[in-house]
């Protein structure tokens, strides 16, 4: 059918406790795009990264929670924090607080957790909001009976009004952050997502030059879309929340990143010189449910990592991606359904009411990924795309699975 356009979209998913599932969709069924047939393709990267508070942690200062702790509900207790208020997380930035709660020497976590996570699920959940510490026990005992020692550890040490705390604490609580061994890491990724993109295309048999690209949400740095800029692509970055060029930081990462990339890399020099992203990419701040700036039939590869899940109207957003591909076009996706806020218990956020957890999720904006499973979103995309392959790459522990779905409401989806 020559009016037919064919769509190879791959997603992929960090995905806990569904199986391998594979269904194409019919032609037509999305509004407004009635003559073109979509494929999807569920793909994995293999360099997922978990990250998880243990024992060991990059410690400045540790203090005892001297304060009078009240309780506020079955699980949660609350602890007053005056001085540290000016660095608690708040509605702006909602993971600012470099507070962690250790519970006889131990970290507990997550930290940042949802309010009404802390009081329904408990666990060592723990929020320091305003000028308060509201958190849980590890065991969801009484911290006021149970004889254990609480006390805080703050990650990085804060200066202006309110900075003077204790000094240090015990020794197996000992510094570990390294800042030059984290840069280094960050640069080491970039160079392995850099090759895997060029190894994903060639794979596929698209063509690099003069391809239409979309990089969706990348994070703080753009290197491997620069590496496909520079192998001739039209590339566009769309982060609803742009990191801006740092002086201080990006020439060096950068700089550091050619030292170890061996393949073109114009466009990368091409910023160095600029110090900016003008004229090398194209840099657009709106979200993925509204990418107005963009007109429709736009790119023939669009990708992201890790980004869907956070989209507060995932339905618009599968809406828009489809809006603006081109036929022919090419997608990469990652998907990790875990709970952002625990990845040590991910599954977690599925205890919680569902009318609560969708005020939740909505006043967060998404940040702490999504309650939607596999199946729920692969019927959300075939409304628009056909399903082409699914991999997964990242499940839970049968037992914990189990304990959870034991928990879940009878009405459960």
């Amino acid at each position: 059918n020559p009016r037919t356009a064919w769509y190879r979209v791959r997603m992929g998913f960090s995905s806990i406790i569904n199986p391998l599932y594979l269904a194409s969709a019919k032609p037509g069924s999305a509004p407004g795009h009635h003559d073109v047939t979509r494929f999807i393709y569920f793909w994995a990267s293999p360099n997922a990264v978990s990250m998880i508070v243990t024992n060991r942690i990059p410690l400045e200062i540790v203090r005892d929670i001297d304060q009078p702790l009240a309780r506020e509900g079955e699980f949660w207790y609350v602890a007053s924090l005056p001085d540290l208020e000016a660095w608690a997380d708040c509605q702006e930035e909602p993971t600012r607080s470099p507070v962690i709660l250790l519970e006889d020497g131990k970290a507990l976590g997550p930290a940042h957790s949802v309010h009404d996570y802390i009081r329904a699920l408990g666990c060592g959940r723990f929020s320091h909001w305003g000028p308060h510490l509201w958190f849980s026990t590890s065991d969801n005992s009484d911290p006021l009976t149970n004889g254990r020692r609480y006390s805080i550890a703050v990650l990085e040490q804060p200066t202006g009004p309110g900075a003077a705390l204790s000094s240090p604490g015990p020794a197996d609580l000992s510094v570990t952050h390294n800042p030059r061994k984290q840069f280094d890491e960050a640069v080491q990724y970039a160079v392995q997502v850099a090759d895997a993109y060029l190894a994903q295309l060639d794979r596929q048999g698209v063509a690099v030059k003069g391809l239409k690209y979309l990089g969706i949400g990348p994070g703080n740095d753009f290197a491997p879309q620069l590496v496909l800029a520079s192998h001739g692509a039209q590339v566009t970055v769309a982060v609803e929340f742009l990191p801006k060029w740092d002086p201080e930081y990006h020439p060096c990462f950068y700089q550091a990143f050619l030292g170890r990339w061996s393949s073109r890399a114009d466009a990368i020099k091409a910023v160095l010189e600029k110090d900016a992203y003008d004229g090398v990419i194209s840099l657009v701040t709106e979200s993925v449910e509204r990418l107005t700036s963009i007109k429709s039939q736009s790119f023939n590869f669009v990708q992201s990592n890790a980004v869907i899940e956070h989209v507060v109207d995932i339905e618009a957003g599968v809406e828009e991606l489809a809006r603006i591909t081109l036929p022919g076009g090419v997608h990469a996706h990652q998907i990790d359904f875990r709970d952002h806020g625990d990845f040590i218990r991910p599954l977690d956020h599925l205890l919680v009411d569902p009318v609560s957890y969708t005020r939740l999720r909505s006043e967060a904006r998404g940040n702490g990924g999504t309650a939607m499973r596999m199946p729920e979103m692969i019927s959300l995309f075939a409304r628009c795309f056909w399903i082409w392959q699914i991999e997964i790459n990242s499940t839970a522990p049968f037992e914990y699975a189990s304990e959870v779905r034991r928990r879940l409401p009878s009405d459960s989806p």
